[in-house]
């Protein structure tokens, strides 16, 4: 079949399939033959093509393969719990290290489409995107503890599920996701506080590549703008979000160890991937709540520069101490006891020396 290249509106009529991968730091070096001409593209989407290019349509389900059923058997298996008793014997964890998981352009190549139609090629193995959302929710309810699935999947498992809810009303039903555990949205930084994390070459991009999401959940979120310098990005993008959801939570996203130096201190700046515990806080509204149910107070300075906010002294610091100095690094040390990972006599014990000297 003859092949071509031509440039068309999407709001054309035209029937496509998209291909989403990641360049991986590649550059474009492997020619392959289009419409009569030659075209580089990268080692990464040439051998996406190779994999592709007997199919004819991407989101038609295919007969597995001896290798796929395999895989799917002993995914399946992880999944419910079934003989998995470490990390080498864990099929998910090497599919979450893949960039494809952490790049930001890739979130809303996998969460637009219609989730039915969505496949995902892992090297020689296909399967639905659905699959891939049903394994995450029952990876919750099992001893499963290896690999960054959750911190890959996060944000395009929250952004699916609004869409879901608002197409799907037994989406939760069909993915095994009690009420309690779904995540319908409930304000802008759900979006952009555990978007920190993915990685974009241009840091204005970890803004931009939203802007289809928000278009499509009605939300009102400035349009791109590249020839905008970044602070203003970073700027509007805040103002957008306290706006939008008025909430002053975001301030929890501000603290961050690295910052540019423009950026006014309420502003996240969003290509950083800050304090880990503070979106935890912000986008769960389980933040602290000294004011009650009392609606904050703001306002913004004519060039978006300064934001006023109204509050109430109670206190102040009289006296810092010394920092502590740990021999061990206890940063994770609540989280291993929230999962029972570490008991707390032990991690009491690990603690004591620093704090008693």
């Amino acid at each position: 079949m003859q092949q071509s290249l031509v440039e068309t509106s999407l709001k054309s009529a035209t029937r496509y399939s998209a291909l989403s991968y990641a360049w991986d730091a590649q550059s474009p070096s492997c020619p392959i033959e289009c419409y009569g001409g030659i075209l580089n593209v990268t080692p990464n989407c040439q051998a996406a093509l190779h994999r592709l290019r007997d199919k004819h349509e991407l989101c038609q389900t295919k007969p597995k393969s001896e290798e796929e059923r395999a895989w799917m058997n002993e995914t399946l298996a992880l999944v419910f719990g079934v003989g998995v008793h470490d990390s080498s014997q864990d099929v998910l964890g090497p599919a979450f290290k893949l960039s494809w998981f952490h790049r930001m352009w890739t979130v809303q190549e996998v969460t637009l489409p219609a989730v039915e139609n969505v496949i995902v090629q892992y090297g020689p193995v296909s399967f639905p995107w659905l699959f891939l959302l049903l394994a995450m929710g029952l990876l919750k309810t099992t001893n499963y503890k290896w690999g960054k699935w959750d911190e890959a999947t996060h944000l395009q498992r929250s952004i699916t599920g609004m869409f879901m809810e608002r197409s799907h009303s037994d989406w939760r039903k069909l993915l095994g996701i009690a009420s309690s555990d779904a995540l319908p949205y409930h304000g802008l930084l759900q979006l952009l506080a555990p978007m920190r994390s993915k990685k974009a070459t241009d840091p204005k991009d970890k803004v931009f590549a939203l802007f289809g999401v928000t278009e499509e959940l009605g939300l009102d979120f400035p349009p791109p703008k590249y020839e905008n310098p970044l602070e203003r990005v970073y700027v509007e993008t805040a103002v957008a979000c306290i706006e939008q959801d008025r909430s002053l939570n975001i301030l929890y996203e501000a603290p961050s160890n690295e910052r540019h130096s423009a950026l006014p201190s309420w502003v996240p700046d969003w290509s950083a991937e800050g304090w880990r515990s503070s979106y935890l806080r912000g986008y769960l509204g389980k933040g602290f709540r000294a004011a009650g149910d009392d609606s904050p107070q703001w306002s913004f300075s004519q060039d978006y520069r300064r934001l006023t906010i109204s509050g109430k002294l109670i206190d102040s610091v009289d006296n810092c101490g010394t920092v502590l100095e740990f021999d061990k690094d206890f940063s994770n040390g609540p989280a291993r006891l929230g999962i029972g990972a570490t008991k707390f006599k032990d991690y009491l014990e690990d603690i004591r020396p620093p704090l008693t000297s």
